[in-house]
């Protein structure tokens, strides 16, 4: 009987070690072809494949990451870099652009939630004097794009007429300046105060709360508060809150220029001819605005985290979820749709040579990234890549 049952072990165990060495032998060979996930979701492959080939394609290269409750998926497409051929990975670090507002406003949140501030404090709570109108506006409508305060893309749309309204000839003289050197070297480096103290020189478009205007300025000067409130830098609060919690060792604040570690070329691409290298065009004054670089699996990572609740409390998700009466769709940082998925975050983003889109359901269940070392110069392409993370997410 001992021996039997010596022998029933045995057998046992043996298979139990046929299976750990399949599996293990499966994971390596995973690893090795590295295209494994493309034969599992090859719809998913072709999706990323159209944004990067043909006359309308959106960018030399693409990288997405997608995850539902029965896995995940992450690929890549294109070029990384045109000239030296090299390919895309899934990994790559690219620069979110605005998809960076989250970022941006889930730092609010947290520091509200430290009762370090309230969301409700007036600007003029944190910047005195900064603003002639500063005490009518709310941290709040900073972040949901209700301030009336005035864009740095309106600005550069009709420079001579924004600038020609700003009566401070000194503050005036420097802006002329700086479009000028812009427009010669757009990778130009600038503090993002200049744009800042332009639009505290520029009448609101509406009064705080009643209406809604997207506002990159809006969120440099949250920024701004972010760190008179904690008494550290952004990049700071960033990692504290964010990036070292979380463990993203991909994702940086790069708020100027260049972008520190491997990184993909960023281009302008030219419907119907070729794209032009242009990684740092004006990412010289980015800042609490869009700042954020980081590959996608991260940026995924950080989404599901954040409506999960573990980043801040889910009352403050609630909030950050809810749109203003001005516009329903737009909460704090984050776009609020119904999607296949029900109610779900979304944001894009885009520069001259980056394109971003994500989403991510309420409850954290599905979420997809789709970056893009990319733009087409005319702003053709956004809606292709925009429609191309939808289909992604739904996918999933």
């Amino acid at each position: 009987m001992q021996e039997n049952t010596d022998a029933g072990t045995g057998a046992n165990g043996d298979r139990h070690v046929v299976r750990i060495v399949a599996a293990v032998l499966c994971v390596l060979a995973l690893a090795a072809c590295g295209g494994s996930a493309q034969r599992a979701r090859p719809d998913l492959q072709r999706t990323l494949d159209a944004l990067v080939t043909g006359p309308h394609r959106v960018a030399p290269g693409a990288t997405a990451f997608v995850q539902a409750r029965h896995g995940s998926w992450s690929g890549s497409a294109g070029w990384a870099d045109v000239t030296k051929q090299v390919k895309m990975r899934p990994d790559a670090r690219l620069r979110l652009e605005s998809v960076s507002k989250l970022w941006t406003a889930t730092v609010l949140a947290k520091l509200a939630v430290e009762h370090r501030l309230s969301l409700d404090d007036t600007v003029a709570r944190w910047l005195p004097g900064l603003f002639p109108y500063g005490n009518r506006i709310t941290i709040r409508e900073l972040l949901d794009h209700t301030s009336g305060m005035i864009d740095n893309n309106d600005i550069s749309h009709d420079p001579e007429s924004w600038l020609g309204r700003i009566h401070d000839a000194k503050l005036r003289m420097q802006l002329v300046r700086l479009v000028a050197t812009l427009n010669a070297h757009p990778s130009h480096r600038f503090a993002t105060m200049l744009e800042i103290r332009a639009a505290a020189a520029l009448p609101l478009f509406f009064e705080p709360g009643t209406s809604y205007h997207y506002s990159n300025i809006g969120y440099q000067t949250a920024g701004l508060i972010a760190e008179r409130a904690s008494g550290v830098p952004l990049a700071e609060l960033y990692r504290r809150i964010i990036i070292e919690p979380l463990r993203l060792a991909s994702a940086a604040y790069a708020p100027h220029g260049p972008i520190a570690g491997e990184h993909p070329v960023g281009y302008v691409v030219v419907p119907g001819k070729k794209a032009f290298a242009a990684t740092n065009a004006a990412a010289g004054g980015l800042g609490a605005e869009g700042g954020i670089v980081t590959n996608a699996q991260d940026e995924a990572r950080f989404l599901v985290a954040l409506v999960q609740g573990r980043i801040v409390p889910r009352a403050m998700v609630v909030q950050m979820l809810r749109g203003s009466s001005a516009n329903p769709s737009y909460g704090l940082g984050t776009g609020v749709e119904t999607t296949c998925a029900g109610k779900t975050l979304t944001h894009n983003g885009g520069g001259p040579a980056w394109s971003s889109s994500v989403a991510v359901s309420s409850d954290g269940s599905r979420a997809a990234v789709l970056l893009l070392n990319g733009r087409t110069s005319d702003s053709s392409g956004d809606g292709r890549y925009t429609a191309a993370l939808l289909k992604l997410f739904c996918a999933a």
